[in-house]
């Protein structure tokens, strides 16, 4: 009998589940749409658009650090930054001490790019955000919050579990 009530509980939270994995691929697909469109008018890539993103926000990032940050393996992490320097918008710094250690800063062309793009990103989530009071904005950002602090300590652990 007591598995009953167990098994009868859970299905609620499992169709709670499932409907919110519905719910949060339509968002992010939707997003996603009017977003790329956006990125797309500048020829930069969502993943390309990330990495000047991160950049920008270290000042100096070195590859290894940047491809574990946007969890990339180094080689395509290496070939996205290739690309992004060819195009003037990443620079690449050595080590003098440590020519192996490589540094990435993003160029004063790669900063008005991001700059633009972050504008855009803003039209985009103002329109999307306007449907909601202040009050209901400001819980979405904690629970958002939330989320990203768990999925980032749960790819952190996933991590150290592979080093041991």
């Amino acid at each position: 009998m007591i598995q009953k009530s167990k098994k009868h509980k859970a299905e609620p939270r499992d169709s709670l589940m499932q409907e919110l994995g519905e719910v949060f691929s339509s968002f992010v697909e939707e997003y996603w749409k009017r977003g790329h469109d956006e990125i797309n008018s500048s020829s930069i890539s969502q993943p390309q658009f990330q990495t000047l993103e991160h950049v920008y926000r270290q000042n100096e990032c070195a590859m290894q650090d940047l491809a574990e940050a946007l969890g990339k393996s180094p080689s395509t992490m290496t070939g996205q930054v290739d690309r992004l320097v060819r195009r003037g918008l990443l620079a690449r710094q050595y080590n003098e001490d440590d020519r192996r250690t490589v540094f990435v800063t993003i160029t004063p062309t790669g900063q008005q790019i991001l700059r633009d793009l972050v504008a855009r990103r803003k039209k985009i989530l103002s329109a999307l955000f306007e449907i909601l009071d202040p009050r209901e904005q400001d819980t979405y950002l904690k629970a958002t919050e939330k989320l990203v602090a768990h999925l980032f300590a749960l790819r952190k652990r996933a991590g150290d579990k592979k080093g041991d």
